[in-house]
């Protein structure tokens, strides 16, 4: 993506917005964009014109661009689905609070680690895999 979306982008700052060179670039970009977010159905021309600026940040290694670009596909996502979460975590306020609560906690751990809960977790991880498959997120 990083080349690609480069020239991409690029293209679409030299060439007039009606032109096929223009749509081309765009129309790549996105696919590139769409494949990179998990085939996220939010990621469309209009989404991807309107957060250009982020995606060449993210492009060029801006982890806060990034973090900006999710942010906005997470509330869209939210903003669609008919499930309804509710998360109550002392110090967190909401789902991305509390996402970046445990981001926070398990930071340190090595790759392939296991965290062992000592509570019935099943729930909530049960919730949380069905807003991402309802959201058309990715795991890795």
């Amino acid at each position: 993506m990083t080349s690609n979306g480069k020239k991409y982008i690029s293209t679409m700052s030299k060439a007039k917005e009606n032109t096929n060179e223009y749509k081309d670039a765009l129309r790549s970009l996105t696919k590139d964009v769409k494949t990179f977010f998990g085939g996220s159905t939010k990621v469309t021309d209009d989404w991807v014109k309107a957060h250009t600026k982020d995606i060449e940040k993210m492009v060029e290694g801006d982890e806060e661009a990034l973090e900006r670009l999710q942010d906005d596909l997470i509330d869209l996502e939210l903003s669609d689905s008919t499930a309804k979460i509710d998360v109550e975590v002392k110090g967190a306020d909401n789902v991305r609070d509390t996402i970046d609560m445990f981001e926070d906690m398990f930071k340190d751990l090595d790759d392939g680690a296991v965290v062992t809960p000592t509570m019935d977790t099943s729930g909530a991880v049960g919730a949380l895999v069905d807003l991402m498959n309802q959201g058309g997120e990715t795991a890795k």
